[in-house]
């Protein structure tokens, strides 16, 4: 359907398709990458290579944080872009892509940040 189609959604249609494809991505991201975060920061700290039952361990508490910051991003992203930014700048401009990612990543660190923060402590 093409952006026509997108707007013909709806702008709630829109705002859940965009979560439910953030977080699909951001669980499929960590799922994917933990593990290997788990290898590089043991070989780092010298304690070395964790078991196949400790790569894991952990991931509970990053998927609470990135999940639903994947989530908001690709929702703010999409909305803003579909029912903002491509009405003043056109469809599929740089700019209105640059812009809706720009805001996508604020509202995404309002999660994101936080829960850095209390990983780090």
């Amino acid at each position: 359907p093409g952006e026509a189609g997108k707007k013909t959604k709806g702008f709630g249609r829109t705002l859940v398709d965009g979560m439910l494809a953030g977080a699909v991505a951001g669980a499929a991201v960590d799922l994917a990458l933990y593990p290997l975060d788990t290898v590089k920061t043991r070989l780092q700290t010298k304690t070395g290579a964790p078991s196949f039952q400790e790569l894991y361990s952990g991931l509970s508490a990053s998927l609470a944080g990135h999940v639903p910051s994947s989530a908001l991003f690709f929702a703010v992203y999409q909305t803003s872009k579909v029912y903002v930014l491509e009405g003043v700048f056109g469809g599929g401009s740089a700019a209105s892509q640059l812009i809706a990612s720009g805001l996508g990543n604020i509202a995404a660190s309002t999660i994101r940040v936080p829960t850095e923060v209390v990983k780090t402590r």
